[in-house]
């Protein structure tokens, strides 16, 4: 019997989850992937999308660096779309499946699966290969701020984080209006460059 490894998404797609394809990739499907994902798996005192989480990353580019790029910007966005296909799998579990589980050449393992979707994501949106320092920079501070304010038990010390950031989550989004501003702020971006060069297809 053979083993199915294609899912179909929301926009009614199917994608091999073992070898994704760029022309099966779905803004539509990444945002509404991303909306209904929750960060930190679920352990905060209330709902917080990855949808909402690439929303401040983003947000924390245009404070962090003057006039960054619209490509900058895109990436800042998508920086964990390929979440909306392998899930939002906090690292320690990662590491679990690791210690109890032996890739092999017909199941790669998690790592693996989730780079590709990475890699193809980033082809099809013409990021740059792997993450930009910048970007990983924003996400560090991100992960700061959300742990601060939706973790009872932080991990972080609120004087190690700059007061030059914002401290305080003033809003949770719903995951139906997460999924509207994503889109709204991807189009925002794309729109952009269709006088110049479009960063994508949709």
């Amino acid at each position: 019997m053979t083993t199915s490894t294609t899912t179909i998404m929301y926009s009614g797609e199917s994608v091999d989850l073992l070898s994704p394809n760029p022309d099966s990739i779905k803004i539509q499907d990444i945002a509404r992937g991303l909306a209904n994902e929750s960060r930190f798996n679920g352990q905060t005192n209330q709902y917080y999308s990855v949808a909402q989480h690439s929303l401040l990353v983003e947000s924390l580019i245009n404070s962090l660096y003057p006039n960054p790029s619209k490509l900058l910007q895109l990436e800042a966005l998508l920086h964990d779309a390929q979440e909306a296909y392998t899930k939002d799998i906090p690292v320690p579990l990662k590491n679990a499946m690791d210690a109890v589980t032996k890739p092999t050449e017909e199941f790669p393992g998690y790592r693996a699966i989730e780079q590709a979707f990475e890699i193809t994501i980033r082809r099809k949106y013409h990021l740059p290969s792997s993450m930009s320092e910048k970007v990983n920079n924003a996400d560090k501070i991100a992960l700061e701020i959300e742990d601060l304010n939706l973790k009872p038990h932080s991990i972080f010390i609120p004087e190690t984080v700059a007061t030059a950031y914002p401290m305080k989550i003033e809003r949770i989004l719903s995951p139906n209006l997460a999924e509207i501003l994503f889109l709204k702020r991807y189009y925002e971006l794309n729109n952009y460059w269709r006088s110049h060069e479009p960063l994508s297809s949709p």
